[in-house]
């Protein structure tokens, strides 16, 4: 580069143009070179774009298989976590979730709804006599019963064991409930056959309105329960409505229960034998025990 810095500084005008001549020669060749390497830049660029392109198709498509089966596995797991494994139907979770939903409705459109306590009578003797795997059955022919007489807005839960919750949204009044109950009951009254058994239920109910039974799931449910216990102690085969009353009539018996309990822990309890006496003879026949509570 110096000898031709020499040259182009020094040299005479021919020298000059033979140097220039050449430089545009090897300018060409550069070109050429560059513009052979360029092609070649582009050619393996391409080759390598398209494996990527390949790759990452069959990565994406891998990537949207997994997804896929996550989010399957997420809505499988999403369901048991809020249904019943046996029947089906919302668990106590998701029925509590939509009933603080309807109770919320009702406050802003002053709509009335109502929670039904739905057990099934002599359920325990079923499964004792012919097994669990027939109550199982019985359950869910049962459950296929009530929901096809509901309404599409209302929601059949299964509480536990023989025991269903039933959310009925917006009535039109308290009346209207009577003709729900006496259609889900109607279908009870009736043979289920299980295998080569036959099966006839029937199931005691309480029903507890919102707002005028309780603002919460969690008081209405009970409420619900109480008069449920009331339909039985009726006789069974019947619905009631929650009363006050009730409470109270649960409270007090709990009540003595409880006290019961802490007077035998206390020896609280003492008996007395009282002669009986022959009037005519006023001879001791006899005795009768005398259980006294000291509290």
């Amino acid at each position: 580069l110096n000898e031709n810095a020499n040259r182009l500084f020094y040299g005479s005008y021919q020298e000059i143009e033979r140097i220039e001549a050449e430089l545009a020669t090897k300018r060409k060749q550069y070109q050429l070179v560059e513009m052979s390497l360029m092609a070649l830049i582009i050619l393996f660029t391409g080759f390598f774009g398209l494996i990527s392109v390949r790759h990452m198709n069959a990565a994406n498509a891998k990537l949207e298989q997994t997804l896929i089966a996550m989010r399957a596995a997420r809505d499988e797991a999403e369901h048991m976590a809020s249904h019943d494994m046996l029947s089906g139907l919302p668990n106590r979770l998701l029925l509590e979730s939509r009933l603080e939903q309807a109770i919320a409705r009702s406050k802003r459109n002053g709509h009335i709804g109502a929670v039904v306590f739905f057990d099934l009578d002599g359920f325990k003797s079923i499964n004792d006599q012919h097994g669990h795997d027939v109550g199982d059955q019985l359950l869910v022919a049962v459950s296929h019963c009530l929901r096809e007489r509901m309404r599409a807005s209302d929601t059949l839960s299964r509480f536990g064991g023989d025991e269903f919750v039933i959310l009925i949204d917006e009535l039109g009044d308290i009346g209207e409930a009577n003709i729900v109950m006496e259609k889900l009951l109607g279908c009870l009254r009736t043979h289920y056959r299980i295998g080569q058994k036959q099966f006839f239920v029937t199931a005691s109910c309480g029903i507890a309105f919102f707002p005028k039974d309780g603002e919460d799931s969690q008081t209405l449910i009970k409420h619900a329960d109480t008069a449920m216990y009331q339909a039985k102690e009726q006789g069974r085969n019947r619905f009631c409505f929650y009363e006050a009353t009730m409470t109270e009539k649960v409270v007090a018996q709990l009540t003595v229960r409880d006290e019961l309990r802490m007077a035998l822990e206390g020896d609280q309890m003492q008996v007395y034998y009282q002669p009986l006496v022959d009037a005519r003879s006023l001879r001791i026949t006899g005795a009768e025990a005398l259980l006294r509570w000291h509290h």
